[in-house]
């Protein structure tokens, strides 16, 4: 094997479905050969191998500019594979793969490939029943030609492994090879857990102020929650809640905040076979504070000392407020008018609301939330 220039930098994750295939060439097995990966599937590869009994595997392309990529056949799975292919100027590239499906993965590799380590997790929701995951090792021989052999299976059941226990298999391969006149032990290992997990219901997004005082909720359906969210402004920190059932069906709740310093967030969706994708989230919290929004005034109001920003907006007590309202009209019974004056994100505030929530009224259902609006002046 060649030696590569620099260590592994990118996992590309490569799709089952393909449209361009190059035919299937038969495998020697007796060629010197190198374990490369794992062919995870959900029945035993013996029923689909040759009459040497190994699974050859096609390269293909979907187009020019894509990669290509490993089929076994007409065999349903999940492909881990990681090794160097020599190039013709004597460099090797990074082959590594790894399925939606397979939701935690960790390449290592030695800078001349000697030693290969693949560490991954799928995570999986069990029924009563206890289901077989197959882990069939991948080789890739010394002309280039990828196969699969039969291996052997874990179980996991929903009876024998509650949520957060798991199962798995590693697999060592050694090979001793001369090069250059010395000798050269090349070692591949790869270690595949399978672990249990509840079935996500529903997906809860939840800001809180710094004094923790709730600012928006959303749900989602798992799946369905946005590559990117932009907390509000005055967000100090998220909580992200995940109902999930238990496998009684009972629902458990899990939680998880994510402060100021954490700029990503991951959720997980459950496919109908129970294996479970995870999602990756950019929290984009430099996007809801303008770097250049200073103060332009200070006011000093007779109810609360306030700002006028540089964009526009206003801001009060740690709150942002888009408008800042005077409000003017007369109150039952008095014989002049009187005028609020509110910062608000609510583009109109009524005289009555506006008087009422001045502290004359005594239903605290007629008093703004401060996210939504605060009195700064009483005229």
């Amino acid at each position: 094997m060649k030696k590569m220039a620099a260590i592994l930098s990118v996992i590309a994750i490569l799709l089952v479905s393909v449209s361009l295939a190059e035919e299937t060439v038969p495998v020697d097995p007796s060629e010197g050969s190198r374990l490369i990966g794992l062919l995870i599937t959900r029945e035993d590869l013996a029923e689909y191998t040759d009459e040497t009994g190994v699974l050859p595997a096609s390269c293909v392309q979907k187009g020019p500019d894509d990669e290509t990529e490993y089929q076994f056949g007409n065999v349903s799975g999940l492909r881990l594979i990681c090794f160097i292919a020599s190039e013709d100027n004597g460099e090797g590239s990074i082959i590594s793969n790894a399925d939606d499906g397979i939701s935690a993965v960790d390449f290592n590799m030695s800078e001349d490939g000697s030693s290969v380590a693949m560490d991954a997790t799928i995570k999986f929701v069990p029924g009563q029943d206890e289901t077989l995951f197959f882990y069939n090792p991948v080789f890739r021989t010394d002309s280039g030609q990828v196969f699969a052999v039969p291996g052997d299976f874990m179980g996991i059941s929903a009876a024998m492994d509650p949520p957060g226990s798991s199962v798995g298999q590693t697999l060592r391969d050694e090979r001793r090879h001369t090069e250059n006149g010395s000798e050269i032990t090349d070692t591949t290992a790869v270690s595949i857990q399978i672990q249990a997990v509840r079935e996500p219901m529903e997906i809860r997004l939840l800001q809180f102020s710094a004094g923790h005082e709730l600012l928006e909720s959303e749900a989602y359906a798992p799946g369905t929650v946005p590559e990117q969210i932009v907390p509000l402004a005055e967000a100090d920190y998220l909580l992200v809640e995940t109902e999930e059932k238990n496998p009684d069906g009972s629902p458990f709740t899990r939680r998880e905040a994510i402060g100021r310093d954490v700029d990503f967030l991951n959720t997980m969706s459950c496919r109908e076979d129970g294996i479970c994708l995870c999602h990756y989230h950019e929290v984009l919290w430099e996007a809801t504070v303008p770097e250049e929004n200073t103060v332009k005034k200070t006011v000093a109001g007779n109810m609360k000392t306030y700002q006028e920003m540089a964009d526009g907006t206003w801001m009060c007590d740690g709150y942002s407020y888009q408008y800042r309202l005077e409000i003017k009209g007369r109150m039952p019974n008095a014989a002049v008018d009187s005028c609020f004056v509110y910062l608000s994100n609510i583009e109109e505030i009524p005289f009555e609301q506006a008087y009422m929530a001045a502290g004359l009224s005594s239903n605290l259902d007629d008093y703004f939330s401060p996210e939504k609006a605060i009195l700064v002046e009483m005229n």
